[in-house]
């Protein structure tokens, strides 16, 4: 479960909701994985989006955001056939 980043010490953002930590939380991920450069090199090298594999995605909400923040080709997977129904 994604509860969410509110900074270093956990002070730094107090007043966030918990939607907000949780964009903050795949931000900082995205950050610190390179991606948007990552994303702008094969756009331009190779034209095309870049591929992003969310494993444990559960009802696709970082998926959906992974693919519109970085123009990106996502792909989710979950055990759960609930999960499955709802992302869908």
């Amino acid at each position: 479960m994604h509860h969410g980043w509110y900074g270093l010490d956990g002070s730094q953002n107090s007043q966030m909701s918990v939607q907000e930590a949780q964009i903050a939380l795949m931000e900082e991920t995205a950050k610190l994985g390179g991606i948007e450069e990552l994303a702008r090199k094969i756009e331009s090298e190779e034209g095309r989006k870049i591929r992003i594999l969310d494993v444990g995605c559960g009802i696709g909400g970082a998926s959906r955001w992974l693919a519109q923040r970085f123009n990106a080709q996502v792909t989710g997977i979950t055990l759960s056939p609930q999960q499955a129904r709802r992302a869908t």
